[in-house]
């Protein structure tokens, strides 16, 4: 049977296309792909022009139509996975550097989401719409409610500058993490991942165990969150019962540590569709 879909196509589509007609655009600009062996550059950017050296098409695609996509910081999808369907094989290799400036002082979110919207959409013929389909999904739940939570606090996280475009940034020694800023890191025989100032429906977002995992918790706080699980679940050991895949122990200490539930379902989840990309002519 096909998944039903809910048509926001030509909604989605039509709400870019308003965008781009109001949006500003780079006022001189230099596109150009690059070849297997050149390599990659730092961003170099100010309030008038930027520089991305060998940028893959697939970053400048995901960061414009997500983590910028309203020209600031979208705080809680650092680190989540913007996940595209469509794009063909030689766009998912493609790198390209671009070279721009704007007529007046734009901040660096601006030029990397919005604008980076219209070039892409202008000198790559990038068609991009959304749908939100319903289907198999992991449905994640707080039977305890907040209980084993951990509010985050002013003094956890610092928030990131959304008008910026660099996201992350040096730290002093001592310093305190960027909110949303942390992904698992490999200990020995345990995994651990300590991210502060999260969102629930964030959380949900970055966990893909090959499927969605859906908020359902009604919790719209920001969280600390510390988890450890094990990197080599012991052979023939399921993390939390039957129903979940063996790899899974992430699950397990979701549930016992910060006292959510994570249960297949069905639901609806949002998925990004590539409808055209062609490659860029020459300057």
């Amino acid at each position: 049977m096909r998944k039903r879909l809910i048509g926001v196509t030509a909604l989605a589509c039509a709400a870019w296309a308003a965008q781009a007609q109001g949006t500003p655009q780079f006022a001189a600009v230099s596109v150009k792909e690059c070849g297997a062996n050149e390599r990659s550059s730092p961003m170099v950017s100010s309030p008038a022009t930027l520089s991305l050296g060998c940028y893959s098409l697939t970053r400048l695609i995901s960061d414009a139509y997500w983590l910028f996509e309203h020209g600031r910081v979208e705080q809680q999808r650092l680190g989540v996975m913007f996940r595209m369907e469509g794009l063909p094989a030689w766009a998912q290799g493609a790198r390209v550097s671009i070279d721009a400036k704007t007529e007046g002082p734009m901040s660096g979110a601006m030029m990397r989401g919005p604008i980076m919207q219209r070039l892409l959409e202008e000198r790559f013929g990038l068609r991009v719409h959304r749908e939100m389909r319903e289907g198999p999904v992991y449905v994640m739940t707080a039977p305890m409610g907040a209980e084993k939570l951990k509010t985050s606090t002013e003094e956890s996280c610092d928030t990131i500058d959304p008008s910026d475009s660099q996201v992350k940034y040096l730290r002093p020694a001592g310093s305190k993490p960027w909110c949303m800023e942390g992904d698992p890191r490999r200990k020995e025989s345990k995994f651990e991942w300590d991210v502060r100032g999260m969102s629930l429906d964030a959380l949900a977002r970055r966990i893909y165990p090959g499927q969605p995992v859906v908020d359902r918790t009604g919790l719209t706080g920001l969280y600390d969150i510390h988890l450890t699980w094990d990197a080599d679940p012991p052979p023939g050991e399921h993390a939390g019962g039957p129903s979940e895949p063996r790899d899974l122990s992430i699950f397990r200490a979701i549930r016992e540590q910060l006292g959510l539930d994570i249960r297949p379902g069905r639901g609806m989840s949002e998925h990004y569709i590539v409808d055209h990309i062609e490659h860029p002519p020459a300057n």
